[in-house]
């Protein structure tokens, strides 16, 4: 019900028990479903209103702001060992 009654809902690599049920109430497409089961780092599913996209959202590890913003576990381990 929280997800139908969003405006706004960013849906990163889910595990695969829940993505029908997902799928359905969002009305995804078959790539936004794949993408939502296996998705690389940086992929998403965006949902704005009525309208749902796929973005892949890269940004150069070499930029100071990429340690702020990863999520990646081992990202995170080697900027907390380099300081």
């Amino acid at each position: 019900a929280m997800l139908t009654n969003s405006q706004f809902v960013v849906m990163f690599e889910q595990d695969d028990t829940n993505i029908e049920a997902m799928a359905e109430r969002l009305k995804l497409n078959t790539e936004q479903r794949r993408l939502l089961v296996s998705s690389d780092t940086g992929e998403a599913v965006l949902r704005a209103h009525n309208s749902t996209l796929s973005v892949k959202l890269k940004y150069p590890r070499e930029n100071k702001v990429y340690d702020t913003i990863t999520t990646d576990f081992k990202d995170k381990i080697a900027v907390k060992n380099s300081l």
